[in-house]
């Protein structure tokens, strides 16, 4: 039930940022920086809400609820992992100041076949009901999958939200652009 109280505080927080960010100034760009990673969160938690409401439809709730618990508590660990290891690479290295100068290519052209692929396969067994009884865990597969890389791309948010915060550079000094 506590999932259920923090997803309306992150709505009421994304809510309060939208009717406090009406001036172009220095105070609403920071807010607007805190208001992508409070939002990234909570499109993160979005998908679970169903998940726990049509459990608790079938019955099912206290076998899913330790589930998506644990999944929740496990993301915010690797979440946690992941931005201290993000802002520990993006210090500067003191070393021989040797670089190497081999070019690595794009794993970008790759990816999108294969997540295209996945949609595909999804699709086709959802719509087709090959799963049967077991769909809502397949659901839960899936939207853990979308918690992690939400997750994973908080991270710079996060890096982002503090680069505003902490350098006045990153700051948009003009923002009455015509």
């Amino acid at each position: 039930d506590r999932i259920y109280y923090a997803e309306v505080v992150l709505f009421g927080i994304n809510l309060l940022i939208i009717v406090l960010c009406w001036w172009n100034n220095s105070f609403s760009q920071r807010l607007l920086s805190v208001g992508m990673v409070v939002f990234t969160y909570k499109a993160a938690l979005d998908p679970f809400l169903p998940y726990l409401m049509f459990s608790k439809d079938e019955g099912n709730y206290h076998l899913y609820l330790p589930i998506i618990l644990i999944i929740l508590i496990s993301g915010l660990i690797l979440h946690i992992v992941v931005l201290v290891k993000w802002i520990n690479s993006l210090r500067p290295k003191t070393g021989n100041g040797r670089k190497s100068k081999v070019k690595k290519g794009s794993k970008h052209l790759i990816l999108f076949p294969v997540i295209f692929l996945l949609t595909a396969l999804t699709t086709l067994v959802i719509k087709n009901g090959i799963l049967g009884d077991y769909e809502l865990v397949f659901g839960v597969f899936i939207i853990t999958i979308v918690y992690l890389g939400l997750l994973i791309g908080a991270c710079e948010f996060i890096i982002a939200m503090y680069c505003v915060f902490r350098y006045p550079s990153f700051s948009v000094k003009n923002f009455n652009l015509k």
